[in-house]
């Protein structure tokens, strides 16, 4: 059995029967195990549709109330979709101080393994900043190649972390516009690009009404 490492905190209750790593870091449910090893670059699809169907937690693996909370990038929230099923909000949490892609700003996602796909429309890119978006519903949508992505509806709270803390409004609009160049550029030079552009400057707009006032708390609804 290890340990888990120091400096990451008391584990949120749910958490505390996963599996710690060689390295001290516990082991999120939806990672995929090889030959009795966590890689936690390759995403189970068996958990994928758990917790689509079931409602699981992303991270913890039990079943989830009737908030739920995802974690975001800054572009995410330009048209509402990710590839990652919800979580505790607890759970998401302590992923957003802890998770050393989310606090690490220039850590760079590992390699895929050959024969493991990505999701669609993934960007790979560490935006330096994450947003705990709790909502109430979601919809699961159709991608390319026959795979699924998530878009989730209005928030009832949103969080923004940095480096394992809340992030400031500052923090959250220069990782947003610096991610722009990912999907400005390709819809700027389009077949439909006028009404492309007037729908991405529609959804800008309505993105930055998210972005955290002081202390990276949005707002909340009883919550």
């Amino acid at each position: 059995m290890n340990s888990l490492r120091k400096g990451l905190g008391m584990l949120p209750a749910r958490m505390q029967k996963l599996e710690v790593d060689k390295r001290g870091y516990p082991v999120p449910w939806f990672v995929q195990w090889v030959k009795d090893e966590p890689k936690f670059n390759i995403v189970s699809p068996q958990k994928f549709r758990q917790a689509i169907r079931f409602g699981n937690c992303w991270i913890c693996g039990e079943r989830l109330g009737a908030r739920k909370t995802f974690v975001l990038g800054p572009l995410n929230i330009l048209n509402r979709i990710t590839s990652e099923p919800a979580s505790h909000y607890d759970c998401a949490r302590f992923a957003a101080q802890s998770c050393p892609f989310l606090l690490l700003p220039k850590a760079q996602a590992r390699e895929v393994p050959e024969g493991a796909s990505l999701p669609p429309n993934l960007i790979q890119r560490n935006p330096g900043v994450c947003a705990l978006w709790t909502t109430k519903t979601f919809k699961v949508v159709a991608a390319s190649e026959g795979k699924k992505l998530i878009r989730v509806s209005d928030p009832v709270a949103v969080d923004w972390y940095a480096e394992g803390k809340l992030a400031t409004r500052t923090q959250v609009k220069e990782s947003l516009d610096d991610g722009l160049r990912f999907v400005y550029w390709p819809i700027s030079e389009g077949p439909n690009r006028i009404e492309a552009i007037i729908q991405f400057e529609e959804a800008y707009a309505k993105a930055l009404n998210f972005l955290p006032q002081q202390d990276g708390h949005m707002f909340a609804d009883g919550f």
